[in-house]
């Protein structure tokens, strides 16, 4: 059995081209293999699937791992924010409103924002927000718009500590 893009096969003939396919592109890779077994068998590799021991990141880059992109339920993201606040927590009241009704909407209208997710770590006393954006631009923009957002942060009880901008490289959404 073998999954061409959404479809998954079982003609022997199939799995092997693909496998064999497959197996030349991962064999490039440094300390991988391209051991396919038997068609028929039941391979024993790390991806039985695929017929190929590697890693989930090389099979990834190669496109040979189906990701959440591929599936019924994918995400759009490729590049995500994530900024670390320091939070006045005698202040929590004003600025989890201000979450709510102000921080939440404006990013909600930012363009190429794909998902946003705050969190709250009470002992540290900080929020570390995640923002998803389908692409780079999208991402910088936003970098930019909240490093220079400064004083509007400090109104709402929270200072920016750091944000970075990331490559998104695998998500799921569960249904």
């Amino acid at each position: 059995m073998v999954a061409l893009g959404r479809t998954v096969t079982t003609d022997k003939a199939q799995v092997r081209q693909v496998a064999r396919r497959r197996a030349r592109l991962v064999a490039d890779l440094p300390g991988q293999t391209g051991d396919i077994g038997q068609v028929g068998q039941q391979p024993q590799p790390a991806f039985p699937v695929l017929g190929v021991k590697c890693s989930a990141g090389h099979l990834g880059r190669l496109g040979l791992l189906e990701t959440s992109r591929d599936s019924e339920r994918m995400s759009d993201a490729s590049y995500a924010t994530i900024a670390t606040f320091g939070r006045d927590l005698t202040r929590e009241a004003v600025s989890r409103r201000g979450l709510h009704e102000f921080i939440v909407p404006g990013v909600r209208q930012h363009g190429g924002v794909v998902s946003g997710h705050w969190m709250m770590d009470r002992e540290a006393q900080e929020s570390v927000a995640v923002v998803t954006f389908t692409s780079r631009d999208a991402a910088e923009a936003f970098r930019r718009d909240v490093a220079n957002n400064a004083e509007n942060q400090a109104a709402a009880g929270v200072e920016l500590r750091q944000i970075r901008l990331v490559e998104v490289e695998a998500s799921f959404l569960n249904p």
